[in-house]
């Protein structure tokens, strides 16, 4: 069984596969620590959990329409290729900025914000048209794939700034990881000139071509996305879910409350998050083809039990082992994406991606606020939300969504 395990994630040995998989390593590489530092650097500066909270609600704001937005100019104006670099170099520009000290606060919260904007370009750019080029009877293993290459890479990144940060600052993590985007945007380039997204005729499916461009924008209708139960599903499940996952990226803070230090916290989340790419590659292989559905029920599902377990006890040990469920809990995240790729036509796919992450822009514009002000008062408040929030998402999954089987072709 495990030499068929091995056999069967052969298929991704091309010349294709590998730039697609050092692309992601490298892109978040950079990004990754980077993204877990930023409440870290808030905290460096002297802000308290409710600035943070409002911080996040305005990047949500913009994030209701970057999705959307990226999606569109990535397919129908500039392409994947373009708005690739465009992410990677204000990613560059945001983290050698914050390796500055004695910024003014608008500034470091300016500069904050360009390191998550590098991330949703990256994503809704060339990312998603990477995509929507793999085959889907191999989707789940090449996402399991993907997320070890991802995964491992910001495992690296955030063991590598947990020694940093021990020795020097966290200012520093951003000064010397600054010049990973540099290389991502030469790497872009290098992908471009060997025309790796390019289909078996040298084509480039985006604006070259003015019957692509015709049947595209036939396919980017709302109206046809607003009628159907299972897009509603997704809506209300993400709206749901919502509440614990803004609420988990003010773990960190908690952390530093109960007294870890950063670096501890780096290190601990940098080698749970490999752990997490390996346990991927297993579920990949025997739910590649299985049913999609029960793995995205379990997704959901286990993050009630470091909710409950954040709710209701303070104890440093059970805040490591929850903080570690939250973590790991991504193992299901290659299958989970399968899923919903499968629950919509594939040539819009990436449009819908978008549209869905602009609509939960909105309540992630929200949400941070009432999180950052409520825990103010109790953090445990926040989880018992976030917990009940998990259990009618998995409510609706579990009724509305489909039973969706790929077939190999």
């Amino acid at each position: 069984m495990f030499t068929n395990g091995i056999n069967s994630y052969k298929v991704f040995a091309s010349k294709r596969y590998t730039y697609f998989f050092l692309l992601y390593a490298l892109f978040f590489l950079a990004s990754g620590p980077l993204e877990k530092a930023v409440p870290l650097v808030i905290a460096y500066h002297g802000f308290s959990e409710a600035t943070y909270g409002i911080f996040l609600s305005m990047v949500s704001f913009t994030f209701i329409f970057a999705p959307t937005v990226i999606a569109y100019l990535s397919i129908k104006k500039f392409g994947p290729y373009v708005l690739g670099v465009l992410g990677s170099f204000i990613g560059f520009l945001g983290a050698i900025m914050l390796s500055l000290d004695l910024l003014p606060a608008w500034l470091v919260f300016l500069f904050c914000y360009m390191i998550l904007l590098a991330r949703v370009i990256f994503n809704y750019s060339i990312g998603n048209k990477i995509n929507t080029v793999i085959e889907s009877h191999n989707r789940s293993k090449y996402f399991a794939l993907r997320d070890l290459f991802l995964f491992g890479a910001i495992s690296v990144g955030l063991l590598a700034g947990g020694f940093l940060t021990a020795r020097l600052s966290v200012l520093h993590l951003y000064f010397i990881f600054s010049s990973l985007f540099v290389l991502t945007c030469l790497f872009i380039f290098v992908m471009r000139a060997q025309s790796i997204l390019a289909d078996n005729n040298g084509t480039l499916h985006s604006v070259e071509n003015s019957d692509d461009i015709k049947k595209v924008s036939e396919e980017l209708t709302l109206t046809s996305v607003l009628k159907t139960k299972v897009f509603w599903a997704f809506v209300l499940i993400n709206v749901f879910t919502s509440i614990y996952s803004i609420s988990a990226r003010f773990l960190p803070l908690l952390g530093l409350q109960l007294g870890f230090d950063v670096s501890s916290l780096l290190t601990l989340v940098g080698v749970a998050t490999i752990a997490n790419a390996i346990f991927g590659l297993v579920l990949g292989y025997f739910f590649d083809m299985r049913s999609r559905k029960l793995i995205y029920l379990i997704d959901i599902f286990v993050d009630l039990i470091p909710a409950l377990t954040f709710a209701f006890t303070g104890s440093t040990v059970f805040f490591v082992i929850a903080y570690i469920i939250t973590i790991l809990k991504d193992v299901f995240a290659p299958i989970s994406f399968s899923y919903f790729f499968d629950c919509f036509p594939e040539s819009n796919a990436q449009f819908v991606l978008g549209l869905l992450s602009s609509i939960d822009g909105v309540t992630s514009t929200i949400v941070p606020i009432l999180v950052g002000f409520l825990w103010l008062k109790s953090h445990r408040l926040v989880f018992i939300a976030g917990a009940a929030g998990i259990v009618g998402a998995f409510l609706i999954a579990f009724l509305v969504l489909p039973n969706v089987k790929k077939e190999a072709s």
